[in-house]
Parts: C-alpha cells; sequence; structure tokens
C-alpha cells in the first residue's frame, strides 16, 4: 500500500526514490491525548484521521527515535510529537552583548518603550512584523484547532457508546437465544423420555399378551 505523508506542504511518498530511508507513523488513534497533540501541532483544518494517515519521519526531531540494532530501522519513540513542518517558525538568537555597558545601555533604551508594547516573551522585540503576524496566526490556528478535536473526539465517543449500546443488545438477543434452545432440549428430552417409556410399556404388555395366547392355546389342546 502507498503511503503518504498529511502533513502541510508535505509531498513524501512510500513510492518516491528520495523517501526510501524515510519511517511512516500512523496516528495515535489508542491515545486521544496524544493524537490532540499530533493534530494540533499539524494545523490542518480538515485533518485525514484515519487507520491509513500517515507522518513520515521528516516532522520529527531527532531525539524522538531510538536507534536500532543490527541494521533495523529507528523506531519513534512512545509520547513523541511532530514538531518540524513547512510553517515552523524559527526566531533569531540573540545577539550577545559586547560588554556590560553596552548591556546595560539596551536594557535602558527598550525599558523607555516597553510600557507601549506587549511582547510575546522575552524575545518579541526582535521579531520581524511578519514574523509575529505569522506567530499570532498560528495561535489562532492552534485554537480552533483544539475546538475541532475536542468536537472529534466527542463524536468518537459518542459513536462509540452507540456500538457498545447495539452489542449489548446484541448479547441479550444470544442469552435469550441460548436460553430458549436450552429449554427446547429440555423438553425434547422430556417426551423422548416419555416415548421410550410408553415403548417399553407396550413391549412389556405385548409379551404378556403372547404368554396368554400361548397359555389359551395349550388349555384348548388339553382340553380337546
Amino acid at each position: 500500500m502507498v503511503k503518504h505523508c498529511i502533513a502541510f506542504g508535505c509531498s513524501n511518498r512510500s513510492t518516491k526514490p528520495e523517501c526510501r530511508e524515510l519511517s511512516w507513523h500512523l496516528l495515535p488513534l489508542s491515545n486521544k491525548k496524544l493524537l490532540t497533540q499530533w493534530l494540533i501541532k499539524l494545523r490542518r483544518a480538515n485533518t485525514p484521521v484515519t487507520k491509513n494517515s500517515y507522518v513520515c519521519s521528516q516532522h520529527f526531531l531527532p531525539n524522538c527515535f531510538t536507534k536500532g540494532l543490527g541494521g533495523q530501522r529507528s523506531r519513534l519513540k512512545p509520547g513523541s510529537v511532530p514538531t518540524k513542518f513547512v510553517f515552523t517558525v524559527e526566531r533569531p538568537e540573540r545577539k550577545k552583548p559586547c560588554n556590560r555597558e553596552t548591556y546595560t545601555n539596551i536594557v535602558a533604551a527598550k525599558q523607555t518603550t516597553r510600557e507601549d508594547f506587549d511582547p510575546f516573551n522575552a524575545e518579541a522585540e526582535e521579531l520581524s512584523p511578519n514574523i509575529r503576524s505569522a506567530v499570532e496566526e498560528n495561535q489562532v490556528l492552534e485554537e480552533q484547532l483544539v475546538k475541532e478535536t475536542d468536537v472529534t473526539v466527542k463524536s468518537w465517543d459518542d459513536e462509540n457508546e452507540q456500538l457498545k449500546q447495539q452489542l449489548k443488545l446484541k448479547e441479550d438477543e444470544i442469552l435469550r437465544l441460548q436460553y430458549k434452545l436450552q429449554q427446547n432440549d429440555r423438553e425434547h428430552n422430556t417426551k423422548l423420555t416419555d416415548l421410550t417409556m410408553k415403548l417399553c410399556k407396550e413391549s412389556k404388555a405385548k409379551e404378556e399378551l403372547e404368554v396368554l395366547n400361548r397359555q389359551k392355546v395349550f388349555n384348548v389342546e388339553t382340553e380337546g
């Protein structure tokens, strides 16, 4: 079966020669908490959540894998979450101050405008407007995905509850049929026993009748 990655912007497929060294990882459908984390990181409006949905190994950090022994493929560690995507924002590294005096001057200059600026974090001043806009958009999308994931999980719970109820009805029906079958067997055995006793009585009566007939014939012959 051809495997393709469902990550946004990823076109990797198992049939491509350049994808031979990749590993393919199914969504953790059995772990709702971990599945929610995956869906949040994938940031897709309509993520295909099926038994055939894969995420390729390019979207995981190297420390998410255990090295295989004897030439075996690396395995994904339990609880790992994909974090490497085309929309991942990499923040620039902060430059170290050349000396304490320069650093003090920079902090004092920023302190004068800090009250008029609402930073995302301690490094927000160094982010360009485009990157800040992308961060804000990703945060909104993440909140939306959390809500959609909650709805999806609730839908699964409702469906599972319906299936459990249907299974309970089927089990009750099987028990009812088993009881009816046992009852029919008891009735059949009772009738069979009655018929056997009746045949035995009839056979015994027939033997007695034959004995009486032989005695009657004997008496007639004797009197003659």
